[in-house]
């Protein structure tokens, strides 16, 4: 039964990495329409002083925002898709960020907070995403671990994007 259950798991890593690849190959620049703005307000906040149930995932935009710039000249990354389970004792993040902005994204980062379900802090692990320049309409596939020894107690992640300025 174990080993059935095993298999399952395996199969949907699997489909979701296959799903993953057909993503960022319709990501590649050319290949999809490039939006010029976003009309989804953006807010930076404290992690830990997000009003959510514990038992949902957060999303955060990363902006990266030039003195001399005008206001519409930006990068801003978000989530297009994500998902986070334990798996063979590490608990993983995956998805596609999306740079929804109007300018190039470079070193973009995957940052990830992990949380109990009382919200106490267990952990943080980011990493670059798999292609960390984004023009604008570009997407890019991401992965994190978190192998700390109370993965298991991860109920909930705060998922943040960085941009190198």
């Amino acid at each position: 039964m174990e080993n059935n259950r095993r298999v399952v798991k395996e199969i949907i890593v699997i489909l979701l990495l296959i799903l993953l690849l057909i993503f960022g190959a319709l990501s590649q620049p050319g290949g999809q329409k490039i939006r010029k703005g976003d009309d989804k307000p953006t807010r930076d906040v404290a992690s830990d002083d997000l009003p959510i149930s514990n038992d949902a995932s957060v999303v955060e935009n990363a902006i990266e925002k030039s003195d001399s710039s005008p206001e519409e000249n930006k990068a801003i990354t978000e989530a297009f898709s994500h998902s986070g389970w334990l798996n063979n004792g590490a608990y993983e993040v995956f998805g596609v960020v999306e740079n929804v902005g109007t300018i190039t994204a470079r070193q973009v980062t995957a940052r990830v907070i992990f949380k109990s379900n009382d919200w106490k802090r267990l952990g943080e692990v980011q990493a670059l995403v798999n292609n960390p320049t984004l023009v604008p309409g570009a997407r890019s596939d991401f992965k994190v671990f978190y192998r700390g020894r109370d993965a298991a107690d991860v109920k909930t992640y705060v998922l943040l994007f960085q941009i190198a300025r």
